[in-house]
């Protein structure tokens, strides 16, 4: 999900192009992405991806294994924004990709294997 921050609120494009499925490891729903914000967010660092569904993220340190249907974006994204930074939310299994300037991309992550994306 690509997000931006104005002055109003928080924007956001909920259908990330891939997949409709809200579950988690899929495309991450507005209210859960509003509610990520409003919590506090902790530092991560993408490791690697481990397989075609895999991301192995640091957070305090402790590299952990998690699921979505598309961790190469990450990476990808990465990429194209050398300066950003990573942030992860506990509670709301989001991944926080913020770029300089107030916008961002956000991915809900699973703990567990995911099913396929519903069409």
């Amino acid at each position: 999900m690509h997000f931006i921050q104005t002055p109003i609120g928080l924007a956001g494009q909920a259908f990330d192009g891939k997949c409709n499925s809200y579950d988690p490891g899929h495309a991450p729903h507005y209210i859960q992405l509003r509610k990520a914000f409003e919590s506090s967010r902790v530092p991560a660092f993408l490791v690697g991806i481990e397989s075609p569904d895999t991301a192995l993220i640091s957070i305090h340190e402790v590299v952990r294994s998690f699921f979505n249907h598309h961790p190469e974006t990450i990476q990808d994204l990465l990429t194209i924004h050398p300066n950003s930074e990573l942030a992860w939310v506990e509670e709301f299994r989001i991944l926080v990709l913020q770029t300089h300037d107030g916008e961002g991309f956000a991915f809900n992550l699973s703990k567990g294997p995911i099913q396929h994306c519903k069409q």
